[in-house]
């Protein structure tokens, strides 16, 4: 990311960062649900796996690999990264489960692998408050 004295980036990072990533979905909800499962907040990590890598890759090809929030987001990428191979090996079991929800999570979901999807989702929200506040900084002018 280009920044500005401080490691604040520049208006047209700040620009370039409201483009998004791609719109991916998590498996819907089944009927008679309605908050998250744990299938769609294990695959909500994986998605925020792609978008950190698709934003770093963006900042890279424009020549602004080096930020304070790309190394944050560098970071947060390698933690995520390790629970990758499960979430997908759950999306697999998931498209062909039987029985309720209830019955795949107790079989498929162990409160050890629950924790931790827990604790990264905890690790996602604070990159999203640090992102916020070096990106959305209302008080920097540009």
């Amino acid at each position: 990311m280009g920044t500005r004295a401080g490691g604040l980036p520049c208006c047209r990072c700040r620009a370039s960062d409201s483009d998004g990533g791609p719109d991916l979905e998590a498996p819907p909800l089944p009927s008679g649900y309605t908050q998250r499962i744990w299938i769609q907040r294990a695959v909500h990590i994986e998605h925020v796996h792609t978008t950190i890598r698709t934003v770093l890759l963006h900042h890279e090809r424009a020549g602004h690999p080096d930020s304070p929030l790309g190394a944050a987001l560098r970071a947060v990428s390698v933690a995520l990264v390790e629970v990758l191979p499960t979430v997908q090996e759950l999306e697999r079991l998931w498209a062909h489960r039987e029985g309720t929800v209830g019955e795949w999570e107790r079989a498929h979901m162990p409160r050890a692998l629950r924790e931790h999807l827990a604790a990264l989702e905890g690790l996602i929200s604070r990159m999203c408050q640090l992102a916020f506040g070096i990106i959305v900084d209302p008080d920097e002018p540009c």
